[in-house]
């Protein structure tokens, strides 16, 4: 019996119920019972629990073994998920080429996956390199209002890679996606607009997405870090007062934490105003800090850095 056929019985009725008010031992006890029997939802909520860790010690070969019954069974969410496994190498051996096969499976009823499949389509990743491919499926998500569809088929068309190249056009589409919340699409809005590129330059617009993008991820009474390349760019414009008044000070704050979520320029920034004592108090061991932290990210200009004030070479890290 295919997912598709299966009747939604009591016990998966009362097992998402509990799933979704967190008693996770209520809805393991329903959903293993309904696993066993073949039950395709059952399996990919079982998956879910050890996946994640939900009321069970986090197992994802455990998760692997279950999202895979149930995709067999043809349920699109188990199969973007093992395929999601399959490309991070996380809980089975990285296969590009499995990852293609399920997301492919999966992606006729999942949004998600046509997206997957696209980036695999981009980057010649389990299957062979095509970009008209990955244009069409992106444009098939974009179509349906997708907010990550509508900023990568914006990039596409900002790189002419699967279409011809037009400027005006990713900035239309970044547009549309940062208005559906995509916090990247916010972020690039923000830079085109900083750079006046595909629009006229205008800082105040540049300011206003970036803070859009800091603070997408929030939820009313729940702060979360944003777009981490959002807080660079606000950096620069008070760095050099652009559409902001200049404020060094202010800039630090902003590169400290674009550094805080890995973004390696931003960590050379705050390594430089802690070196020279703008902004901040000059502290050459804070200095140092910065810079080991954008080095091992692979910042070039971190690790010479680093080199000329005697420092062993650092090896970005992987």
């Amino acid at each position: 019996m295919t997912w598709t056929a299966q009747p939604a019985i009591a016990g998966l009725k009362e097992g998402i119920a509990a799933h979704a008010k967190q008693d996770y031992a209520t809805s393991i006890r329903e959903f293993l019972v309904l696993a066993q029997q073949n039950h395709a939802v059952a399996q990919y909520y079982l998956a879910l629990h050890y996946h994640h860790g939900r009321g069970v010690i986090r197992d994802v070969k455990k998760a692997a073994r279950w999202y895979t019954e149930s995709a067999k069974l043809g349920y699109p969410r188990a199969q973007n998920n093992l395929a999601w496994l399959y490309q991070s190498g996380n809980g089975v051996k990285q296969d590009y080429t499995r990852a293609a096969y399920w997301y492919t499976q999966a992606s006729p009823q999942h949004l998600l996956a046509k997206i997957n499949l696209a980036y695999l389509y981009r980057y010649g990743l389990g299957v062979e390199k095509s970009n008209a491919t990955a244009f069409k499926l992106y444009k098939e998500a974009a179509d349906q209002g997708d907010g990550r569809g509508l900023y990568e088929l914006g990039r596409l068309y900002e790189k002419g890679r699967g279409t011809k190249k037009d400027i005006k056009k990713a900035v239309d589409l970044y547009r549309k996606a940062a208005l559906r919340r995509y916090d990247r699409a916010m972020y690039t809005l923000g830079l085109m607009y900083h750079l006046g590129k595909g629009v006229k330059k205008d800082y105040i617009q540049a300011e206003r997405w970036y803070r859009f993008a800091m603070d997408a991820n929030s939820t009313p009474g729940q702060t979360r870090p944003g777009y981490k390349s959002a807080y660079y760019g606000m950096g620069q414009l008070y760095k050099e007062g652009l559409g902001v008044p200049k404020d060094h000070q202010v800039a630090a704050t902003y590169f400290k934490q674009a550094a805080d979520l890995r973004h390696r320029e931003a960590a050379f920034e705050v390594a430089v105003l802690y070196e020279k004592g703008i902004g901040v108090k000059k502290e050459l061991k804070l200095a140092r800090k910065y810079y080991e932290i954008s080095a091992k990210l692979g910042y070039r200009k971190a690790i010479n850095r680093l080199n000329e004030m005697g420092q062993n070479e650092i090896q970005p890290s992987s």
